[in-house]
């Protein structure tokens, strides 16, 4: 039971991250569901595109989503922010002690 709750605390970490990220980039989740959506398939499907945002809306919402895929979505929005903060002023990150320290590593090299 406990590496469950370990796992549901991870969820939601990861979880409040990618959005604190989107909003951090200045993209709503819709548009960050439709670039995940470009980097997993060849052709864009607005349909297909609509069907992935509500998956993906759910993913960020259950504490049940598979953890690899979170992680695959932080790993997009990190190449995402990292165009962006080619053409801006670098944004720094803060940790606050709400992630672990491994993905927090990962982010301050943002």
């Amino acid at each position: 039971m406990g590496q469950s709750g370990t796992h549901s605390e991870e969820v939601t970490q990861v979880q409040e991250e990618i959005k604190r990220i989107a909003s951090k980039v200045g993209i709503s989740q819709k548009e960050l569901s439709d670039r995940i959506y470009r980097e997993e398939n060849e052709i864009d499907d607005v349909d297909e595109m609509n069907k992935f945002y509500e998956k993906f809306k759910k993913h960020l919402q259950r504490n049940t989503t598979c953890i690899q895929r979170l992680k695959r979505y932080v790993e997009i929005l990190e190449r995402i922010e990292s165009v962006r903060k080619a053409n801006k002023a670098p944004n720094g990150y803060v940790a606050i002690g709400v992630i672990s320290k491994n993905l927090a590593k990962r982010l301050s090299n943002l």
